[in-house]
C-alpha cells in the first residue's frame, strides 16, 4: 500500500498519482479536517496492529475523466471533481449540458461542479449539492451562484456521459480537477465528462467509518443544543 501523510489535498494528490501503480492508499491525517484519510496520529498504534494482521479492508472509489474537445490537452482526472469556472471575469458565463446526447438545460452561472460521490463532501457541498454515499453510483451536478430560482444540483446515473459547453465574453475559461490541477482554455470549451474505467482504491480500517466521519467532522445532523461539548467561542 501507499501511505498518505498530511491532509486531504494530500490524500488527493496521492490518489492521483496511485492510479499508475494500481496501490490502495492509507491516509494519515496531519493536516486540518482530514475528512479524507482514514486515521490520526494518535491512533497510529492501532493502525500499525490492523496492518500487521491484514484486517483492513480495500475499497474502490469513482473516479472521473474529461476529454476537452478541440483543445490540445490531455484526458483530465478527478477523484473529487471537475470544475468549470468563469475565471476571473466578473460576470457570469453561459452553460449548456447535455446527458448522452440529449439537451438537458442551458443556464448562466459562476460556474459548474460535476463531482464524484467522493467530492459530494467537498465544493459542491457548499454550493448545496447532496451529500452522497461513496458506494453508489452517480455522478453530481451543482451550479455555482446560478442566476435562476429554478436551478439546482442534479443527480446522474455513473453510467452517463455529460457534455459541458460553456461560452464567456472573457478571454478564458478554467477547468479545475480536483482544486490541485488547473487548466485554462480560450471560450468556448466543449467538455465531454463520464466515469474512468479505472478507480482509486482506498485502505480501510475498523477504526472508524464513513458516517461516523460525517458525524464528528461535518457535524451531519448534531443538534447543538443537545451537545453541550461542541464549542460555539
Amino acid at each position: 500500500m501507499i501511505i498518505s501523510i498530511g491532509g486531504d489535498g494530500t490524500m488527493l494528490d496521492t490518489l492521483y498519482k496511485a492510479r499508475f501503480y494500481n496501490k490502495p492508499v492509507l491516509g494519515l491525517n496531519l493536516g486540518k479536517l482530514g475528512f479524507l484519510v482514514e486515521v490520526n496520529i494518535d491512533q497510529i498504534d492501532h493502525l500499525i496492529e490492523e496492518i500487521k494482521n491484514k484486517t483492513y479492508k480495500i475499497e474502490e472509489r469513482m473516479v472521473i475523466e474529461a476529454v476537452c474537445i478541440g483543445h490540445q490537452v490531455e484526458k483530465l482526472y478527478a477523484i473529487n471533481d471537475i470544475v468549470v469556472d468563469k475565471a476571473g471575469w466578473p460576470k457570469m458565463i453561459e452553460i449548456n449540458v447535455s446527458v448522452n446526447s440529449e439537451y438537458f438545460t442551458n443556464f448562466v452561472a459562476d460556474g459548474l461542479i460535476t463531482a464524484t460521490p467522493t467530492g459530494s463532501t467537498g465544493y459542491a457541498l457548499s454550493t448545496g449539492g447532496p451529500v452522497v454515499s461513496p458506494g453508489t453510483d452517480v455522478i453530481t451536478l451543482s451550479p455555482i451562484s446560478p442566476h435562476s430560482l429554478t436551478m439546482r444540483p442534479f443527480v446522474l446515473s455513473g453510467k452517463d456521459e455529460i457534455l459541458i459547453r460553456a461560452e464567456s465574453m472573457h478571454k478564458e475559461i478554467l477547468v479545475d480537477c480536483d482544486g490541485q490541477r488547473v487548466f485554462s482554455f480560450k471560450p468556448p470549451l466543449e467538455l465531454k465528462i463520464s466515469r474512468s474505467a479505472v478507480p482509486v482504491k482506498l485502505v480501510r480500517t475498523s477504526l472508524t467509518s464513513y458516517f461516523k466521519t460525517l458525524r464528528n467532522k461535518l457535524f451531519l445532523g448534531i443538534d447543538i443544543r443537545h451537545s453541550p461539548n461542541i464549542n460555539l467561542e
